[in-house]
């Protein structure tokens, strides 16, 4: 596998305004150190508060930021999506605005870039979510694995992965959905991937907008809605193999 030197991260942010700037800080106090070419790709994703303000101050004078602007929400998955289209570097990676990512959790991620296509985090530490968030997450990754036949520990983590695979990948979900279609599709066509644990840590400002109850059933009921969707594009690139 040849050597990675180069990182694109993108970073949505919706009513982030009192997070966002820490949340780039951390993103850039870990990758500079081990890229020496890396750029963040910052999404504004229809914020009603200041958080688009503060991403062009971030941007202003730094030519490692790209800021993008929507002017109504899109969900994490179009993000991801819109801006895989415009990454330039090897790798990809997506931090939520949130700054609920803690910058050892990147570095163990990043640790691990040289062992594989895809790099697959998990919670090791789920005691520091809310019960009932744990309690959905894990029925919706049993769920998830039951459906593809996969073994894989979480599905919505800030997975590290091969950006001319995700460049080339038709993704559909828009939602909370997204990383799942994401790993599901590269998986089942064979590509490489390892799983690391990290820990998460508590929100420190304002409530988490990745997660709701409500979103979660949407997502379930996603699944079951593009399984036929994932299972045809699998068979197609089986296909194509042949």
């Amino acid at each position: 596998m040849p050597k990675v030197d180069s990182i694109s991260v993108v970073i949505p942010a919706m009513n982030e305004e009192d997070n966002l700037a820490a949340a780039v800080k951390t993103v850039k106090s870990v990758v500079s150190r081990r890229f020496p070419d890396y750029e963040l790709l910052i999404y504004n994703d229809g914020s009603t508060d200041r958080t688009g303000m503060v991403a062009d101050d971030l941007a202003r004078g730094d030519s490692s930021i790209k800021v993008f602007h929507h002017d109504k929400n899109r969900g994490l998955g179009a993000c991801y999506r819109e801006g895989a289209r415009v990454a330039s570097k090897d790798f990809y990676l997506l931090i939520h605005g949130d700054n609920e990512i803690a910058p050892e959790t990147i570095q163990v991620i990043i640790n691990k870039v040289n062992e594989a296509d895809i790099v697959i985090p998990y919670v090791q530490n789920p005691e520091a979510r809310p019960f009932i968030r744990r309690v959905i997450s894990s029925i919706y990754v049993s769920f998830t694995n039951l459906l593809f036949g996969l073994k894989i520990p979480y599905y919505n983590g800030p997975c590290f992965i091969r950006t001319s695979l995700v460049k080339e990948l038709p993704i559909e979900d828009s939602g909370f959905g997204f990383m799942m279609e994401t790993l599901v599709k590269l998986i089942k066509m064979g590509h490489s991937y390892v799983v690391v644990g990290f820990n998460c840590r508590l929100r420190e400002k304002g409530k988490t907008k990745v997660f709701k109850i409500r979103s979660i059933v949407t997502v379930v009921l996603g699944v079951i809605n593009i399984r036929a969707k994932i299972s045809a594009f699998i068979k197609s690139q089986q296909r194509n193999r042949t």
